[in-house]
C-alpha cells in the first residue's frame, strides 16, 4: 500500500526523519519496501500482512504511527449536513445478514458530476488510484482513508428504488462497470435492486446502475462483508480489486456508518448534492468488543523478558484497548472491533513484544535436559526392510499421502487389504487443495501403481519397488481414525533388467513375490509364514494370498486383477505385497538362539504324498515337520505334478527330507520307522496317498 506522508500527517504529528520513522515500522511488523519520492514528498510503500487489514488505510497507519512514536491520533468527527424531512424512503432487504452483518444506504440528491478537485486528485494518485470523477474519487479516497470500500450507484436507475442483499439465482449475468460480462452462481452474493443485480458484493458494481455525467441523485452504499464469501467469489470471477483486498481482510462493522458519513459529508462539499436525513442502517446483530483474558506473567514467560506490569498495560493502552485488571494475576482486555486479529492471549503478548521491540528482548539458550537421539522401533524395522528390498533388487519409492478419490476406486483400494474388516472407511478432507489430493491414502500399494504407471509410460518395462509409511482409514474403535505402519512392494518384469541375460527365475510371479516377502518377514523377526487363499477385490481371483505368522494375519500378497491393470492401464503381471509393521513388531521373536549343526549325518528320504488340490502345501509341510519332530532337519517341496497316474482333483507333491539325531547315527530301519509313522498322520488327517 502506498502512503503519502503529507497526507498521514493529517492524522498524526510525525517528529522523526521519514527513514527513521520507516526503519520502526518495519521493526515493528509493517515492513516498507520502499520510500517513493512524490510531487508532495515522500511516499512509504508498505507491504501489508493478511491480518492487518486494519492498516490497509491511512488511518490505520496513522494509528500504528501513533503508537510507535508516543504522538496523538487525531480523528474529528463527520457530521454530513443534512437535506430534511422530505426525502424519499429507502427500502433495504438483508437476506442474507451472514455474509453482509451490516449494510448502510444513504441517498444524495442534487449532484453535479464533474472532476474532483486538485488536492484529492494529487492524493489519488499519490496512494496509486487513478482519479475518475467527483463521485468516484469521494468513495475511493474515503477506502484509501479509512479502509472501508464503498459504491454509488445511479438512484434513478434503482428499479423501485429498492436494494437487496442476496445470493445470485442460477443463469444471472451482471455487465461490470469494467465491461466484463460475468455469469453468476448461487454460490456468489449480489446487490440486486427490485428485478436485478445491480452489483457483485464487495467486488465490483455493475454497468447498469453506475454513475455518469447525467447523474442527478445517488445512493450512497457501505458495507461490511464476510471475508470468505468474497475472496471465493473474487476467485470464481476472477476479479480483483482494490475494494475486494479489503473486504478479505475483514472491515470493521462498526466503521461503516462513519465511512458513509465521511463520504456523504465530501460528496455534499464536492459535488454540491443534499443529503438525506434518512440513513437505512441494517445492523441486525452488531458485533460487541473482544473480551481477552490476559496475565502478565504468562506474557514474561512467553517472551523471555522481564516486561512490567505497568509496561505491559501501557504498551495495551497505546493500541487502543482497554484493561481492566480482575486480580494480580490476571486482567480483562477488551479488544475493539477494528482489531480482529487479537483474539486470544498470545496475540495481546505478541503486540507487547512487537511493541517492546523484539531486538530488546535478552538472547537465551534452549533450558532443559538434551539426551541421545534414538531411532523408534518402526524407524528399525523401515531400516531392516529398506536394505533388504534393496539387496532383493527393489528400487524404493516415496508417494503422496493425499490421493484421488477416483484412483483409488480405479484401482479397488478404496481400502488396505491389511484392514480385514470392512470398517476400514477411507478418510477425506472437508476443503482439499483439489480433488486431486483429497483422501488420505489407505495402502501405499495406489502411491506404487501410480509410480509404476508413470515409469512404464515413459518406456520403463521392468518396474520393481518398495515403499514404508503410514496409511490411514476409519478403522478404530467407534469410528475413530486408524493409522498403521505398512512396508509394501510391486514387481513388475525382470529385477535385473540391465543385464543381456537376466535368469529366468528373476522375472517376477507369484512365487518370486511370496519368496521377497518371505525373506523380508525373516529379517524382521517373524516366525516362519504360513499362508491360506484370500480373496481380495485388487487381487486376482486365485492368485492372492494372505500370510499368518502365530496364526495372525500380517501380510498379503498377489497378481494384480487384469481388470483393474486394465482400467488403468498397466501391463498384466503386475505383483503386490503389503505387510503390517506393527504387527511385525509385537510378533517378532527377540532372542534367536544358535544351533550348531548335527555332528552325525542325516538320512535322506523322498516321500511323493497325493493329496487334494484342497489341501493348502504348508499343511501338509506343518503336519511333516511336526510327527518328524527334533528330528527334522530339512522339509523341501521340490516336485508338483498333476496329470497321468494322478486322479482328477488331485496334485502329488513332493519333499525331500533328511532326517537325523542330534546324538547319534540314525539307522535307516529308525528312519524308515518315523517315516511310515509319517504316513500314517497323513493318510488319516487329509486322506493321502503315495507314489513310489
Amino acid at each position: 500500500m502506498l502512503v503519502p506522508i503529507e497526507w498521514l500527517k493529517e492524522y498524526v504529528s510525525i517528529k522523526v526523519p521519514v527513514p527513521a520513522l520507516a526503519e520502526r515500522l518495519t521493526l515493528a511488523g509493517l515492513e516498507v519496501e520502499a520510500i517513493h519520492a512524490g510531487e508532495d514528498g515522500p511516499i512509504l510503500d508498505l507491504y501489508v500482512t493478511p491480518n492487518r487489514g486494519d492498516c490497509l488505510s491511512i488511518v490505520g497507519v496513522a494509528r500504528e504511527v501513533a503508537v510507535l512514536t508516543g504522538s496523538e491520533l487525531r480523528l474529528s468527527a463527520v457530521t454530513p449536513p443534512s437535506l430534511g424531512s422530505d426525502a424519499p424512503t429507502l427500502r433495504v432487504d438483508l437476506d442474507e445478514p451472514r455474509l453482509c452483518p451490516r449494510y448502510v444506504a444513504r441517498l444524495i440528491r442534487g449532484v453535479t458530476p464533474g472532476p474532483s478537485p486538485e488536492w484529492m486528485q494529487r492524493r489519488l494518485i499519490a496512494a496509486g488510484l487513478r482519479p475518475i470523477s467527483n463521485l468516484v474519487d469521494v468513495t475511493n479516497y474515503v477506502m484509501l482513508e479509512l479502509g472501508h470500500p464503498l459504491h454509488v450507484f445511479d438512484a434513478q436507475l434503482l428499479r423501485e428504488g429498492r436494494i437487496v442483499v442476496r445470493r445470485a439465482r442460477p443463469d444471472e449475468k451482471i455487465l461490470t462497470i469494467d465491461g466484463t460480462e460475468v455469469d453468476l452462481t448461487p454460490e456468489t452474493l449480489v446487490i440486486a435492486d427490485a428485478e436485478r443485480p445491480v452489483a457483485i458484493a464487495g467486488v465490483m458494481g455493475g454497468a447498469e446502475t453506475a454513475v455518469s455525467e447525467a447523474t442527478r441523485d445517488v445512493l450512497l452504499e457501505a458495507a461490511a462483508f464476510d471475508p470468505v464469501a468474497i475472496r471465493r467469489t473474487a476467485k470464481l470471477t476472477g476479479i480483483l480489486t482494490e475494494s475486494s483486498r479489503r473486504f478479505e481482510r475483514v472491515v470493521d462493522p462498526n466503521g461503516v456508518e462513519r465511512a458513509s458519513a465521511r463520504a456523504a459529508q465530501l460528496l455534499a462539499k464536492l459535488a454540491g448534492g443534499m443529503v438525506s436525513e434518512t440513513v437505512v442502517d441494517c445492523y441486525p446483530h452488531p458485533v460487541p468488543p473482544a473480551a481477552v483474558r490476559f496475565r502478565p506473567d504468562r506474557c514474561r514467560a512467553l517472551l523471555g523478558a522481564e516486561i512490567s506490569d505497568a509496561s505491559q498495560e501501557r504498551y495495551l493502552v497505546r493500541l487502543g484497548l482497554a484493561v481492566e485488571r480482575l486480580d494480580a494475576s490476571e486482567w480483562q482486555v477488551s479488544v475493539p472491533t477494528f482489531r480482529p486479529d487479537l483474539s486470544i492471549e498470545a496475540d495481546l503478548i505478541e503486540e507487547v513484544g512487537r511493541l517492546h521491540g523484539y531486538m530488546h528482548l535478552p538472547d537465551t539458550l534452549p533450558q532443559g535436559a538434551a539426551g541421545p537421539g534414538r531411532i523408534s522401533e518402526l524407524g528399525r524395522l523401515a531400516s531392516r526392510a529398506r536394505q533388504q528390498l534393496m539387496g532383493d533388487g527393489l528400487h524404493e519409492g516415496a508417494s503422496h499421502t493425499l490421493l484421488s478419490g477416483e484412483w483409488l476406486e480405479k484401482t479397488r483400494l478404496t481400502r488396505s487389504p491389511i484392514w480385514l474388516s470392512d470398517t476400514g472407511v477411507p478418510i477425506t478432507l472437508r476443503n482439499p487443495i483439489s480433488e486431486e489430493f483429497a483422501t488420505l491414502r489407505p495402502s501405499l500399494l495406489p502411491g506404487l501403481l501410480q509410480a509404476a504407471l508413470y515409469n512404464c509410460r515413459r518406456g520403463t518395462e521392468d518396474v520393481w519397488l518398495f515403499e514404508s509409511g503410514w496409511a490411514h482409514a476409519l478403522g478404530g474403535e467407534h469410528g475413530a481414525p486408524d493409522d498403521r505402519f505398512l512396508v509394501s512392494g510391486l514387481m513388475l518384469g525382470s529385477r535385473w533388467s540391465e543385464t543381456w541375460n537376466p535368469p529366468a527365475d528373476t522375472v517376477a510371479d507369484f512365487f518370486a513375490c511370496k519368496g521377497v516377502l518371505e525373506q523380508l518377514a525373516g529379517v524382521l523377526g517373524l516366525p516362519a509364514l504360513t499362508f491360506e487363499r484370500a480373496s481380495i477385490p485388487a487381487f486376482h481371483p486365485g492368485r492372492a494370498a494372505r500370510a499368518l505368522a502365530c496364526g495372525r494375519p500380517v501380510a498379503v500378497l498377489g497378481e494384480l486383477h487384469p481388470e483393474v491393470a486394465a482400467a488403468i492401464d498397466l501391463p498384466r503381471g503386475v505383483y503386490l505385497f503389503e505387510l503390517d509393521g506393527q504387527a511385525c513388531l509385537e510378533l517378532a521373536i527377540e532372542e534367536h538362539r544358535y544351533r550348531p549343526p548335527s555332528r552325525f549325518p542325516a538320512v535322506e528320504r523322498a516321500l511323493a504324498v497325493v493329496a487334494s488340490r484342497g489341501v493348502p502345501a504348508a499343511a501338509l509341510e506343518e503336519a511333516l515337520r511336526e510327527c518328524l519332530g527334533d528330528w527334522a532337519r530339512r522339509v523341501r517341496l521340490f516336485d508338483a505334478y498333476s496329470g497321468k497316474g494322478i486322479p482328477e482333483g488331485y496334485i502329488s507333491l513332493a519333499y525331500q527330507l533328511e532326517i537325523g539325531a542330534e546324538d547319534r547315527t540314525l539307522t535307516e530301519a529308525e528312519a524308515d520307522e518315523r517315516l511310515e509313522a509319517v504316513r500314517n498322520v497323513l493318510r488319516e488327517r487329509f486322506r493321502a496317498t503315495f507314489r513310489g
